[in-house]
């Protein structure tokens, strides 16, 4: 038989072992622009390293790694050492016999006859053999630089008889998957069964020897896989097998490599054509969400290549490539926080330094048994530290994978409004929930669960979303947590319709909203004026609150039935008012707080009701609920609507009396109930003014810059504002007709004038900039408490229902 002999294209990473290049602060001359000094890789190194390795060592250093085979990944690494020095063929002291390199045409004979008799082992051996021959006939240096090839047959030859063989346990997968790529490079046919029965051995099988009787199990070689379906796609559309693909997926899945796992999905369904069934898929899905996110695609710490040598770059400050006595001492006391004196850092030297040249290279630095340990702890550490900081971009790239799955789900012909009909495509669906809460996406997971509920499932009373729902624990609380981050969303936006329509949803779902989210939907009903939606909403919680006991949600606050009260009272719903009051007593049994009775001032200050303000004032005394300045100054507001100034001054006195500061609201607001045009109001209004005055000076003059917020709110809540000088103005006004017919003498008209004055030319911005307080709270009002909703609803008190009776009045 005749073979035509050609020099193979083959990488001998082996050929480098003894020549120790790392990549490390090279010369000039080799500098490569993705070169990192941080990273140690030596030759040695790179040629342990497998196929999934390779990539990411490629990929990390921003190399390209698409359709290249192992020898070619690992010569770009190499490639990145600069140019070490390999080993010289000498022709004149290689003599071999004709059948094992002497003659190329028997030795090729002999290959092939022993790849027919079954026997690999042999035959690859004379595939050496053969290829070093052709090199050193073709008069090169190594076979690395032959420009002719092999034929297909004797490569052909060696494939049929390492597929026959099944693997034999494993041992031969890697030299299977090295023929396949060599032949890939050469551009020869690869025959498709044989790979494809190879490539599926590769992901574990059982083979008995029908011969021997003797039974081989093939243990999992996920990279001699990963690197044949390379091979196979590169050297022709299709040749993979569906059923191989599926393997294949499945073997990634099983490793947690779900990118790799998705480019092959892709292939399937794309380049193939094959709808992969929604068993699959879902099976993927669901590895995904199991798999913790920062252990997807990473192996165990003593298989990271080169995690210890990054302490050695810590220690080697000078960076060339090895650690004298003083690069150990400073980093053992920088790096492992021990300061040992000079006699023990040269007695540890000395039993590290191996070749005895007085410094550490990278092998020797390691050899320690305890400072192995010690460093290995440092790097788990730093590892842990770099984690959390990329943490949520980890977590996002991990549950984008779910996304990718989906839509690769669609290019596949199915689609998201009846995958929900099936138990797999829920799982799919659920699966994407999970994903769209994971990376704040609640308007994606709002999307597929409507896309679930369009489903038609056959024999359940459920519809699809809420199945959907219920296919985990972690889809339950998904779904949860997207309805309520897509409520509040809708608050902010104030969007009232669509967070309450979003709230039903949620409800219909089986999903209980937690105290938030009511709180948030009642409010934005409150702040639209909805009051009769705010008060159905507000009912409802107070239901659901009853239904699950101590696990159900908290009842509604007097504060949230405050809002709605407030509310009510705004739209002019009296009866719906006294339906929520009536409400708040069942659900608390009490009248109310200090915001409830002031909503009650409120009504009654509309229409002037002094006496029955009184009332409440009494009531809440009674109660033990202290009246707030809001308070006072409603009740003076009723007296203002009633031009009563002797009872607007009597309850100015009153709340001096109780310890309560009135501020320039109340003032205003007893200044209005003076402008009645009798000469007893004008003198009030200047006792009045003398009051504020007085207290204003008081505040003042007690005022330090470095007096806390509290104290600052209430100097500037005292301080007269714009409407203060214009009612002083209109009672100066009124002093001089009072005095012109002769109610108040010139004398006295003139004295009093004079507080109005003071008023009136007050300077509060040039105070503030004298205490040097100016800008820093802006025109505060009262100290309104720490509540947020009773701050709000005071200040809706202070401005509309104090404000109101004013304007009549002026």
């Amino acid at each position: 038989m005749h073979f035509t002999i050609f020099i193979p294209f083959i990488t001998i990473a082996s050929s480098f072992k003894s020549h120790t290049h790392t990549f490390h602060q090279p010369s000039p001359a080799t500098t490569h622009s993705h070169l990192h000094s941080s990273t140690f890789i030596d030759a040695d190194q790179i040629s342990k390293l497998n196929y999934r390795d390779l990539k990411r060592e490629v990929v990390s250093r921003n190399l390209p790694a698409t359709d290249l085979d192992t020898s070619a990944l690992r010569n770009s690494l190499v490639d990145l050492l600069g140019e070490p020095p390999r080993p010289q063929f000498h022709p004149n002291s290689w003599t071999r016999s004709p059948e094992s390199g002497g003659d190329l045409e028997a030795t090729a004979t002999a290959l092939v006859s022993l790849a027919e008799e079954g026997n690999w082992k042999k035959a690859l051996r004379k595939l050496k053999q053969l290829k070093t021959a052709v090199s050193i006939s073709n008069g090169s240096s190594s076979p690395d630089e032959s420009t002719q090839q092999i034929s297909e047959d004797v490569y052909g030859s060696i494939l049929v008889s390492l597929a026959s063989c099944r693997l034999q346990g494993g041992l031969s997968a890697e030299a299977t998957r090295k023929v396949m790529e060599e032949m890939v490079a050469l551009s020869y046919p690869l025959p498709q069964t044989i790979c494809n029965r190879a490539l599926v051995d590769c992901l574990g099988s059982s083979y008995t020897n029908l011969v021997t009787g003797r039974r081989y199990d093939n243990p999992t070689n996920l990279d001699a896989a990963l690197a044949m379906a390379s091979a196979m796609t590169r050297n022709g559309v299709n040749l993979m097998l569906p059923d191989t693909v599926e393997q294949l997926i499945q073997g990634c899945v099983k490793e947690n490599e779900f990118g790799e796992a998705l480019v092959l999905l892709r292939v399937l369904i794309v380049d193939v054509g094959v709808t992969p069934p929604l068993r699959l898929l879902a099976g993927i899905c669901g590895s995904i969400l199991s798999t913790p996110p920062s252990t997807v695609g990473r192996k165990e710490e003593s298989t990271n290549m080169g995690a210890l040598a990054q302490v050695f770059a810590q220690f080697d400050t000078d960076g060339d490539g090895s650690i004298d006595l003083d690069e150990l001492r400073l980093g053992l006391n920088k790096a492992l926080n021990m300061n040992l004196p000079e006699s023990r850092v040269a007695q540890l030297m000395s039993a590290l330094d191996e070749d005895s040249s007085g410094t550490l290279e990278i092998g020797e630095f390691m050899s320690l048994g305890g400072l192995k340990s010690k460093l290995e702890e440092i790097v788990r550490e730093d590892k842990v530290r770099k984690m959390r900081v990329k943490e949520p971009e980890i977590i996002s790239a991990h549950y984008t994978e779910i996304l990718t799955l989906l839509t690769l789900t669609k290019a596949a012909g199915y689609t998201l409004d009846t995958l929900g009909e099936t138990e797999d495509g829920r799982v799919l669906l659920a699966g994407g929930l999970i994903a769209a809460q994971k990376i704040q996406n609640p308007s994606l997971g709002l999307r597929l669960l409507t896309a679930a509920a369009k489903a038609e499932v056959q024999g359940s009373a459920d519809k699809g979303d809420i199945l959907t729902i219920l296919v985990s624990p972690e889809a339950q609380v998904a779904a949860l947590l997207v309805h309520s981050r897509a409520i509040e969303q809708a608050c902010e936006a104030n969007e009232w319709k669509l967070a309450v329509g979003l709230l039903v949803l949620m409800r219909a779902r089986g999903l209980r909203p937690n105290y938030n989210t009511w709180r948030n939907v009642v409010m934005i009903c409150s702040k639209n004026e909805k009051s009769r939606k705010g008060t159905q909403l507000l009912f409802d919680w107070v239901v659901e609150s009853g239904k699950f006991g101590s696990k159900g949600v908290a009842l509604p606050s007097v504060n949230i039935f405050n809002t709605i009260v407030n509310c009510c009272e705004v739209c002019g719903e009296g009866d719906l008012t006294t339906t929520v009051l009536d409400k708040m007593r069942a659900v608390h049994n009490l009248d109310g707080n200090v915001i409830t009775f002031n909503i009650a001032l409120k009504r009654l200050a509309k229409i002037g009701n002094t006496q029955a303000c009184e009332s409440i004032i009494l009531a809440m005394l009674s109660e033990g609920v202290t009246p707030s300045v809001v308070s006072y100054t409603t009740v003076i507001g009723a007296c203002a609507t009633n031009r009563d100034s002797a009872l607007a001054f009597e309850w100015v006195r009153r709340m001096k009396l109780k310890k309560c500061a009135p501020n320039f609201h109340t003032y205003n607001t007893a200044f209005s109930a003076c402008l009645d045009n009798s000469a007893e109001g004008t003198r009030r209004a200047a006792a009045l003014a003398k009051m504020m005055i007085e207290d204003v000076d008081a505040q003042l003059l007690a005022c330090d810059i470095d007096n806390n917020e509290e104290f600052v709110k209430d100097l500037i809540s005292l301080l007269p504002d714009t409407y203060t000088k214009k009612l002083a103005r209109n009672l100066m006004q009124q002093m001089i007709l009072v005095s012109k017919e002769g109610g108040v003498d010139k004398a006295e008209a003139l004295e009093e004038n004079e507080r109005f004055k003071r008023l009136i030319d007050f300077d509060k911005e040039g105070e503030l900039e004298r205490l040097g307080i100016e800008g820093k709270f802006g025109e505060c009002g009262v100290n309104l408490g720490a509540d947020g909703e009773e701050a709000s609803l005071d200040a809706d008190n202070d401005y509309v229902n104090v404000r109101q009776p004013q304007r009549e009045v002026v």
